[in-house]
């Protein structure tokens, strides 16, 4: 039986969970089924992950380096032909969604597959634009959450079209802990913020619970892993109100695993987001979360495996939360195993792989049944 050629479309491979997600994709789906291609439009260096891909695909093409902008068009079409692609998955790339009814017009047996993870707070990028543009030419949607879901399908999108395929996790290899001794409760309580330093991720409000924690006298220490175009100012405001020895800004690192095995808990005060892939890789690693109530967030946090902050500017709550933590060392343990035991059994990679596979044989199915 001959494989199926899936190309996708990004604009880059570059660290984030998203994007992480993205090589998941490439090494876990069936490649005695799937031939599997990738093209991306940024340069080489916004591609760190690329070399992570290339072991899995047939192709890698990274077209900002290798022709002028006004090719890359051209080159796609022409690639979906010559590859005789059955499949173009897109995620994120504006050149993908603006190609959508070219592809149709040119190639209309070819199926095209939408993946989308998060809509922002303005509904001001690709939920809506793609949605209101062209969801009436794609055969189906990779939506990350119930959530999203409900925002595609409000824009007028036949629910049909969009599958929830929640992110997958490798916890039997990849994020696997070490065992942990009990934390001595006078100890500084180690919390982990992993995100960018950017206003989307409101790392401000993470500085306004560290002052609060100060000013309660419970020891914690804040690992920012992290950069972003806020940095400096945060750091500046930290360094004013003597919280040095406290929130320490530890910059981008792709050593995350060894991050989550020195923490405690994981932390996130994000205005918006899908699921951010920290939540399941902090819990597959035994962490407890606390995160705020937004988006889809509760679509996997509840009591048994951190906490839900119901109004994320609620300083106070996050701060008591953290606090009850600090003093409670099998409370930690407890919450984290618990959080390690559902990524296990809801959320392994396999899942996720067959979901896609499904998809993809359904939707091409129909895309070259006759109208």
């Amino acid at each position: 039986m001959s494989r199926v050629p899936v190309l996708y479309l990004a604009p880059w491979v570059t660290p984030g969970g998203s994007d992480k997600g993205t090589v998941d994709w490439f090494r876990t789906l069936d490649r005695e089924r799937f031939e599997l291609h990738l093209i991306t439009t940024n340069r080489a260096e916004h591609n760190t992950f690329v070399v992570d891909i290339e072991p899995y695909a047939e192709a890698v093409w990274n077209l900002a380096d290798l022709m002028a902008e006004v090719q890359f068009a051209p080159f796609v079409l022409d690639y979906i032909e010559r590859w005789r692609i059955a499949v173009v998955h897109i995620m994120n790339s504006q050149l993908g969604f603006d190609l959508i009814p070219f592809i149709k017009a040119v190639h209309p047996t070819v199926a095209v597959v939408v993946q989308q993870h998060a809509e922002e707070h303005d509904e001001s990028l690709y939920v809506r634009y793609v949605a209101t543009r062209y969801g009436h030419l794609l055969d189906a949607y990779s939506a990350t959450s119930e959530d999203l879901k409900r925002r595609i399908v409000g824009y007028g999108v036949d629910p049909a079209k969009v599958e929830v395929i929640y992110t997958g996790i490798d916890a039997s290899q990849e994020w696997v802990p070490e065992p942990r001794a009990d934390r001595d409760p006078a100890e500084p309580l180690r919390v982990l913020y992993a995100g960018r330093l950017e206003d989307q991720k409101d790392p401000h409000l993470l500085v306004d619970i560290a002052a609060e924690l100060a000013r309660r006298q419970v020891a914690v220490v804040v690992d920012v892993v992290g950069d972003g175009s806020l940095r400096v100012e945060l750091e500046a405001r930290v360094a004013t109100e003597g919280l040095g020895e406290t929130v320490r800004f530890r910059g981008v690192r792709y050593d995350m695993a060894n991050w989550y095995q020195q923490a405690d808990l994981l932390v996130m005060t994000s205005r918006f987001e899908g699921i951010p892939y920290v939540i399941f890789e902090a819990m597959a690693m035994a962490l407890p979360v606390v995160v705020p109530d937004v988006n889809a967030n509760a679509e996997l946090v509840d009591p048994a495996v951190g906490e839900l902050i119901r109004d994320r500017s609620d300083v106070a709550a996050y701060a008591d939360v953290l606090q009850r933590f600090a003093a409670d060392s099998t409370l930690l343990r407890t919450t984290g195993h618990r959080a390690r035991q559902l990524i296990i059994e809801r959320f392994p990679l396999s899942t996720m792989a067959r979901a896609h596979e499904a998809l993809y044989q359904r939707n091409r199915a129909q895309a070259r049944t006759p109208a």
